[in-house]
C-alpha cells in the first residue's frame, strides 16, 4: 500500500507579527483568532507552544495592549506639543486633573432666611408648589400650617 495520509485539519501556524499588532490596537484574543481564521482556543494552544514564557493568553495581551497604550499616549502627546489644541486639552484633563467646572468651597456657615409672600399664589399653586418642595426633600417650602 501507499503512505499512510493523516487524518483531520492541516496544522495552522500563527503569525505573531499580526496578532501583536492587533492586540497593541486593542484587540481581544477572539477579536484576533477571527483575524487570523482560526479559533481562540487555538491561539491560545500556540501561544503555550510558541511562547511558553507566557503564563497565560491574558499576561500576554496584557503586555502588547500596554505598549500600544504607550504608542498611542506618545503620538497624543506629541500632537499637542505640535499644537493639536483638542489634545491640549485633553491631555490637561486627564493628566493634570484640570476640569472645565470651577468648584467654590466655603467655610461660610451663616444660613440666610427668606421671607417668601405666597398669598398672591392660588391654592393649586400653593399644592403645585408643596408637592415639588417635597420631591426636593424640603419641608413644606416654608408655607405655614392651617
Amino acid at each position: 500500500m501507499g503512505k499512510d495520509k493523516k487524518n483531520g485539519r492541516p496544522h495552522s501556524k500563527v503569525n505573531w507579527t499580526i496578532v501583536d499588532r492587533l492586540l497593541r490596537a486593542g484587540c481581544n484574543g477572539v477579536q484576533v483568532a477571527a483575524k487570523l481564521g482560526i479559533h481562540y482556543d487555538t491561539l491560545v494552544n500556540h501561544l503555550a507552544k510558541d511562547k511558553p514564557e507566557y503564563s497565560t493568553f491574558s499576561a500576554y495581551m496584557q503586555e502588547k495592549r500596554s505598549g500600544g497604550d504607550a504608542d498611542l499616549l506618545e503620538a497624543m502627546y506629541n500632537n499637542a506639543l505640535d499644537g493639536d489644541k483638542t489634545l491640549q486639552v485633553w491631555l490637561s484633563k486627564n493628566r493634570l486633573g484640570y476640569s472645565d467646572k470651577q468648584e467654590i468651597k466655603s467655610d461660610n456657615t451663616t444660613s440666610v432666611k427668606a421671607e417668601i409672600d405666597y398669598s398672591k399664589l392660588s391654592i393649586d399653586e400653593l399644592k403645585a408648589l408643596q408637592s415639588i418642595s417635597s420631591k426636593l426633600g424640603e419641608d413644606k417650602a416654608g408655607t405655614s400650617e392651617t
